[in-house]
């Protein structure tokens, strides 16, 4: 199932405790997500495709802004906890520092 996209301003935010650390959560159609990761706009279609991939074992969706997007993982999903506390790093195609061709959005 493909990862639904949001706009920002149409969800719920909230902060909440946990892993040691405070987190972005979010509730959205009777659903409770974490935050795992995000990224500038102009890497929407990488974050995207990561998501895809995500969401063939989890719930997951996409938020989008103006300036970043990110890639929610609902709180009920066996792997959040499992992500949180390895601290998932953000794949190498959704560095910060990764160039971005912006003619063919792909990265050089």
């Amino acid at each position: 199932m493909l990862p639904p996209v949001v706009n920002e301003g149409k969800i719920f935010p909230f902060k909440f405790w946990f892993n040691s650390t405070v987190q972005d959560g979010m509730y959205h159609q009777n659903e409770l997500f974490y935050r795992l990761h995000t990224t500038p706009l102009h890497l929407r279609a990488q974050l995207y495709h990561y998501a895809c991939r995500l969401g063939q074992r989890d719930n997951v969706m996409v938020t989008a802004s103006d300036t970043h997007c990110s890639i929610w993982v609902s709180l009920r999903s066996p792997s959040v906890t499992a992500l949180t506390l390895r601290r998932q790093p953000l794949p190498a195609f959704l560095q910060p520092d990764s160039q971005l061709d912006s003619s063919s959005e792909r990265l050089v």
